[in-house]
């Protein structure tokens, strides 16, 4: 199971959640892309409510969690 916590850092997933994504590449290469995009929450969500959203998002992770990789 992957967790936000595992390929981001904190500036990061605040980015994306700010600007959005119009391109999510496929796990898998092999794989077409997933015909999914990240709409922009910038200008709809506040700074703090983004950073709170961030902070939830990071505590998913299980601690001590060992994720494989």
């Amino acid at each position: 199971m992957l967790h936000v916590g595992d390929g981001y850092t904190k500036e990061e997933l605040k980015a994306r959640i700010v600007k959005g994504q119009r391109e999510i590449t496929a796990m898998d290469p092999k794989l077409p892309p997933p015909p999914l995009y990240m709409p922009a929450w910038g200008g709809i969500i506040g700074d703090a409510e983004t950073d709170d959203l961030v902070a939830y998002l990071i505590s998913l992770l299980p601690k001590g969690e060992d994720v494989g990789f």
